[in-house]
């Protein structure tokens, strides 16, 4: 009889207290233990071979757990190790700007899964890791040694689109609604007046994918055109919308403000196509600048005034509309006409001198009647 010490051990030399150990002879267990069993066993020369079998974690490549059977011979006291030849993979997904993944599933091919990351313990080889993300899966093959830890990173080839509209005329982000396209046509983010969006710069194979950014406003439809990006870019996408403003109001024959005496204002594409109308002036309006546009004011018992107009794409103009026979004055809130005025005039004074004869008359009447009455009788 002889002391025998039969350990299990990794392939970092590590004690595996957590990786059963059995002892058999003759196909019968005859001692067990987790890592380590220390026992007396027969000499071999007398007893014959003794049967060590260690049920390890490991996973080989074909994803089967390894279990060591091993023969020992006994020929004194002895410390047996069982030393099995394994290491480790760590694997994990990452986008182009080095954030994890963590949505993404990622595999150790018949070994072992996860969802951003997976860690798995393998016996010594050659193996494949993928993840998939955004539609596409990637691999790679690593090779991993006896007490090797393998760090596997797979890198997405992503990249970064911020885009936004403008509205040219005020300078400022439209609140319009702008979508960034992907490759297959459909939207793949949506905002209002910006949007933004983490999107793959290269298929899996290597070949770039295009985007657009289009931008839906008043004005009609605008895009970016297509373009592409590189892995890691942050791109920047401005939509201008060639706006101009139309501040307008009305004046009479002489440049006079009217304004207050403006029924409807209606501004007309150039094709004659009504744009915007407005029942009050003065009024401001956005229009598209490069486009002539025809303003037609009417005021004062349906006088009607017109001007025609083709503003720069970023301007404000204003638009004074001059309102043909609105000329006049206002007295006591009521706006009297210049026409309409002489003629007031005219009659005043033709009724003034009406008066003035009939009072000359009348005058001549008395006299001649006071004469007759003071005249001595005949």
């Amino acid at each position: 009889m002889a002391p025998v010490t039969v350990q299990a051990q990794d392939g970092f030399g590590k004690l595996r207290t957590d990786w059963p150990v059995t002892i058999a002879y003759n196909n019968a267990t005859i001692a067990s233990g987790n890592g380590v069993v220390t026992l007396y066993l027969p000499l071999s020369e007398y007893a014959g071979q003794y049967t060590v079998t260690v049920a390890t974690t490991v996973k080989s490549q074909t994803g089967a757990t390894v279990v060591n059977t091993t023969s020992l011979s006994v020929s004194g006291p002895t410390t047996y190790v069982v030393s099995v030849p394994s290491g480790v993979i760590s694997a994990s997904v990452v986008d182009a700007f080095g954030s994890a993944l963590s949505s993404s599933p990622v595999q150790i091919a018949n070994v072992a899964s996860g969802t951003g990351t997976v860690t798995a313990e393998v016996l010594a080889g050659t193996y494949t890791v993928s993840a998939q993300a955004f539609g596409y899966t990637w691999s790679k093959t690593v090779s991993v040694a006896r007490g090797q830890t393998a760090t596997v990173q797979i890198v997405i080839p992503t990249a970064k689109i911020s885009a936004s509209v403008v509205d040219q005329a005020k300078g400022t982000t439209g609140a319009w609604p702008i979508e960034i396209i992907g490759p297959n046509g459909a939207a793949i983010a949506a905002g209002t007046g910006t949007v933004e969006a983490e999107v793959l710069a290269q298929d899996n194979t290597g070949a770039p994918l295009q985007y657009n950014v289009v931008a839906n406003t008043p004005f009609g439809t605008y895009s970016t055109g297509a373009f592409t990006l590189t892995p890691g870019q942050t791109a920047t996408k401005t939509i201008t919308v060639p706006t101009a403003i139309l501040q307008i109001s009305a004046v009479d024959d002489n440049g006079y403000p009217i304004n207050n005496l403006v029924s409807q204002v209606d501004v007309y594409f150039a094709n004659g196509t009504l744009y915007r109308s407005f029942s009050s002036a003065p009024v401001e309006v956005e229009v598209l600048g490069g486009q002539q546009y025809t303003i037609k004011v009417t005021a004062q018992q349906n006088h009607v005034g017109t001007a025609q107009i083709t503003p720069a794409a970023g301007q404000t103009v204003a638009v004074r509309v001059t309102v043909p026979g609105t000329a006049g004055i206002t007295i006591g809130g009521v706006r009297i006409p210049i026409p309409e005025l002489v003629l007031w005039i005219v009659l005043v004074i033709v009724i003034v001198i009406i008066v003035a004869i009939l009072l000359m008359e009348y005058s001549n009447w008395r006299r001649r009647r006071l004469m007759q009455i003071l005249a001595p009788p005949k």
